[in-house]
């Protein structure tokens, strides 16, 4: 879990981090570098390269029903 502001929080919701972040960030002047940061932590704390990680969240997304089989944090 990371915290986000109210109304960012509201507007993600459940959706891919990656997508959401590349539809909003103009709207919300959202900076990337900040953004790319946080993908660097959530990749290390799951012991994952950024690539993979990328790739397990791609992963979860097409496949809903088994997200929790190769859950890590």
């Amino acid at each position: 879990i990371t915290p986000m502001r109210a109304d960012l929080n509201a507007s993600k919701n459940a959706s891919h981090i990656f997508e959401w972040f590349d539809a909003n960030r103009e709207y919300f002047n959202l900076s990337k570098s900040r953004f790319d940061t946080l993908i660097v932590y959530l990749a290390e704390i799951n012991g994952m390269t950024t690539k993979e990680y990328r790739m397990y969240v791609d992963w979860c997304f097409d496949n809903p029903n088994h997200s929790t089989e190769r859950s890590k944090s």
